[in-house]
């Protein structure tokens, strides 16, 4: 009979822990780069001074912090503030596919932010060549700018349940659904579920007559 050492079998499984780490990593980039290249097209509207953007495509993303703005052991204070950064700050630089503007967000420094591959949603304001977004609450994604569980809707791979939910359109509310999932229910009965006849609607109404 073999014997094992109980620190060789930690060691085998910390190996084999990380390397089902990585295979989930990779699976769900994979999935990431399928979706930002078959989500919705994407929509860039400008009325005035004011961007709209639906569905963008992050291409790529530069982190700036506080030592960026450090030159030669002299703070650029000028440019800091210009930044919109502040204490324990970070502005995130994004670039879209099919446009050379910049677009500029400030997130707290340990927030994850924006990525390259994200598909995302927002109102700026433009000030010539460079987009202002106002704050987090400003920017949202359909599923791949924030930590999301992949789900599979009719065949059709989606990066999260709010993605879906942006594409598919069902008929109840987006909560509702998710409660549905969260509850155990499969994806497809979920996003398939007809709202029945009176169930949250008015059509019409019947008042009962008093018989004189």
């Amino acid at each position: 009979m073999e014997f094992w050492d109980n620190q060789e079998i930690l060691k085998i499984s910390k190996v084999r822990y990380q390397e089902l780490i990585d295979e989930r990593d990779q699976k769900i980039q994979e999935q990431r780069e399928y979706y930002y290249l078959n989500a919705p097209e994407q929509v860039i509207i400008q009325n005035d001074d004011e961007v709209t953007v639906e569905y963008g495509r992050v291409k790529n993303v530069l982190d700036k912090t506080y030592n960026d703005f450090v030159r030669e052991g002299v703070m650029d204070w000028k440019s800091y503030y210009e930044y919109g950064m502040a204490s324990k700050k970070k502005c995130q630089i994004i670039t879209l596919e099919n446009d050379k503007r910049e677009f500029r967000v400030v997130f707290g420094i340990s927030a994850i932010g924006v990525k390259k591959w994200d598909v995302i949603k927002f109102k700026g304001e433009a000030d010539e060549a460079v987009v202002i977004i106002p704050s987090i609450s400003g920017i949202g994604g359909i599923g791949t700018f924030s930590i999301a569980i992949p789900i599979t809707v009719y065949d059709t791979f989606y990066p999260s349940i709010t993605a879906a939910y942006e594409i598919i359109r069902p008929e109840f509310t987006y909560g509702y659904i998710t409660q549905l999932i969260r509850d155990g229910m499969e994806p497809n009965q979920a996003f398939s579920k007809k709202k029945k006849l009176g169930s949250d609607q008015i059509h019409g109404s019947i008042v009962k007559m008093l018989s004189k």
